[in-house]
């Protein structure tokens, strides 16, 4: 048995992998970190100014919520090839 705590990637693995309500926990937890990280990402410095002083500078933590919104924005919305439809087709319905 194990006596060592997991770590941050293991726990959030053991939600999304085998939760009780299935895959609404992936989106769960899907949509609350694109949501808290566009929320960060969007705050100005003096928004985040409460932060100065700690572990954390404002800008370090700004900048991560930056990347992590990026990459949750190109995951969660991915371009999508254009469909092409003849005018024939069009006619046809």
């Amino acid at each position: 048995m194990r006596n060592t705590p997991k770590t941050n990637v293991e726990i959030i693995t053991e939600i999304m992998e085998f939760s009780r309500c299935g895959a609404l926990a992936q989106l769960f937890i899907m949509d609350s970190v694109a949501r808290h990280a566009e929320r960060v990402a969007a705050a100005s410095l003096d928004e985040l100014k409460s932060m100065e002083g700690g572990l954390i500078s404002p800008a370090a933590w700004k900048a991560t919520a930056a990347e992590i919104a990026e990459k949750m924005r190109k995951h969660l919305t991915p371009e999508r090839e254009p469909v092409s439809v003849s005018a024939h087709e069009i006619e046809r319905g």
